[in-house]
C-alpha cells in the first residue's frame, strides 16, 4: 500500500483498475448500466407526470363536472332517460340557485367533418353558452367570442380553435368565412388563441364552438346536453358546491332517482391529483425494477473482489507484516469497490443525461433528471459497491499473516 488514509486508499484503488483494465472496465459498465436505467426511468417519470397534471390542470383542475349516470347503479348509464335528462335549464337553475357557483356551461358535443371549399378537417363541434370560454380560461386571438344574444336566437355562428382555423384557412382570415358542418352552414366570427392542450384528447386548438342551442336544434337535433361545467367561486367553495349539485340533482328526477344518485359530480381537481400519483407509483415501480440490474452489477464487484483478494494473498501477507492491521486491510478492499461503483455510476449519469436530451426530442414532454434523485442514486451506487465488497473484504481481512505469506 503506497501510505495511509483515504488518498492511498484510492491511489491503490486507481492503481487496481489500471493493471485490470478490462475486468475493471466491465464491472463499472455493469453499474453504469444500472444507474443509466434507474436515472432514466425516473428522469422520464417524473416529467410524464409534471405533463399530466398540467394537461389535467389545463382541462380546469377547479371545475366540477355533471354527468349523468353514477357507478352506484350501472344501469343508469344505459337508462336513455338519464343519459338525455341534463338540459340547459338545469345549467341556468344550478347558477341562479346555489351559492358559490361563478359559472355554469352546458355542453352538447359531437364529432363530424368541416368544410371550407375543398379543404376538409375533422373536429368536435361544442355547442355551449359564453360562459364556456371564460369557465376554459379561451381566449379569443380574432374576432369576437360567443354573446348571449347568439345563443338567444340560435346563431350559425362559430368561433374556431387556432389549428382548425390553420387548417381550414391557412394564412387567410377566417373571421367573415362560412364553413359547414354535418351540411348546416356557419359563419365564423372568432379564433382562439393557441393552446397546445390536445395531449389528453380534450385539446380546444382543433374544435369549434357554437351556441347550444343552435348545436341542439339544427345539428344533433336533441334537448339535452351530455354534461355541465361548473366553475365555483374559490377553491375552498368547491366542496360546499359539490354538495349543493348533488342535493339539487337527487331532487330532481326522484322517479329515475329511485332514492339513489343518476347523476355524477366529478372534482377535475381530485383527478389531477389521482393522475399525478399513480404516475409517481408508476415510475417508482419501474425503477425499482430497473434498480434490480444494479444489483446484478454488485454482485459482479463482489465476484471482482474475490479474484483480486485470491491474486494479492502475498500482497496482504506482506502488509500485514509489516503493521497493517485487519481493519486497514478491509478498509482497502472496500474503497476499492467502492470506487468501482462510484465510477460506474458517474459513467451511468452521463450515459442518462444524453439519453433524457434525445429522449425529450421524440415525447410530448421533458425529462427532469433532479438534483436529489441524481445524489440518491450515486449514494446508493456507493452502498452497492461497500455491501457487495464487504464479504472480499473481510475474507482479506481475515487472512492471517503467516499463512499469507507461505501462499504461492
Amino acid at each position: 500500500m503506497s501510505g495511509s488514509g483515504i488518498p492511498a486508499v484510492l491511489t491503490d484503488a486507481m492503481a487496481l483498475l489500471r493493471e485490470h483494465k478490462t475486468r475493471s472496465g466491465l464491472t463499472i459498465l455493469g453499474i453504469a448500466v444500472g444507474v443509466w436505467a434507474v436515472v432514466t426511468l425516473l428522469a422520464i417519470g417524473f416529467g410524464a407526470r409534471a405533463y399530466i397534471e398540467g394537461q389535467v390542470a389545463v382541462l380546469g383542475s377547479d371545475l366540477l363536472i355533471v354527468t349523468p349516470g353514477n357507478v352506484q347503479d350501472p344501469t343508469s348509464f344505459f337508462n336513455p332517460l338519464i343519459a338525455e335528462s341534463l338540459t340547459v335549464r338545469d345549467a341556468e337553475r344550478l347558477r341562479n340557485s346555489i351559492p358559490g357557483v361563478l359559472r355554469v356551461a352546458p355542453v352538447s358535443q359531437l364529432q363530424g367533418e368541416v368544410r371550407y371549399g375543398d379543404r376538409r378537417a375533422v373536429a368536435s363541434l361544442v355547442g355551449t353558452t359564453p360562459d364556456y370560454l371564460g369557465l376554459r380560461d379561451l381566449r379569443v386571438d380574432i374576432g369576437r367570442p360567443l354573446t348571449a344574444a347568439d345563443e338567444r336566437a340560435g346563431a350559425p355562428v362559430a368561433v374556431l380553435g387556432a389549428e382548425l382555423a390553420e387548417r381550414l384557412f391557412g394564412n387567410r382570415p377566417a373571421v367573415g368565412q362560412t364553413v359547414r358542418f354535418q351540411g348546416q352552414s356557419v359563419e365564423v366570427v372568432g379564433v382562439l388563441s393557441r393552446r397546445d392542450d390536445a395531449a389528453l384528447g380534450q385539446g380546444q386548438d382543433s374544435d369549434l364552438f357554437a351556441p347550444v342551442s343552435f348545436v341542439q336544434r339544427s345539428i344533433a337535433g336533441v334537448r339535452h346536453v351530455q354534461y355541465l361545467m361548473v366553475q365555483p367561486v374559490s377553491r375552498e367553495a368547491k366542496d360546499e358546491v359539490a354538495l349543493a349539485i348533488e342535493l339539487y340533482l337527487l331532487t330532481k328526477n326522484t322517479a329515475l332517482s329511485h332514492g339513489g344518485p343518476i347523476y355524477t359530480v366529478t372534482d377535475m381537481g381530485q383527478i389531477a391529483s389521482l393522475a399525478g400519483r399513480l404516475t409517481a407509483a408508476m415510475t417508482w415501480t419501474l425503477a425499482s425494477i430497473a434498480a434490480v440490474s444494479l444489483v446484478v452489477g454488485g454482485i459482479g464487484v463482489m465476484n471482482v473482489m474475490l479474484a483480486s483478494v485470491s491474486e494479492r494473498v502475498g500482497e496482504i501477507g506482506i502488509r500485514r507484516a509489516v503493521g497493517a492491521n485487519a481493519g486497514q486491510i478491509r478498509i482497502q478492499f472496500i474503497g476499492e469497490a467502492a470506487l468501482l461503483t462510484l465510477l460506474g455510476g458517474f459513467l451511468g449519469m452521463l450515459f442518462a443525461a444524453g439519453s433524457i436530451v434525445l429522449l425529450n426530442q421524440m415525447l410530448p414532454w421533458q425529462g427532469q433528471m433532479e438534483s436529489g434523485v441524481v445524489l440518491l442514486v450515486l449514494l446508493f451506487s456507493a452502498a452497492i459497491g461497500g455491501f457487495f465488497g464487504y464479504y472480499p473484504a473481510h475474507k482479506a481481512a481475515s487472512l492471517s499473516p503467516m499463512e499469507a505469506l507461505r501462499y504461492d
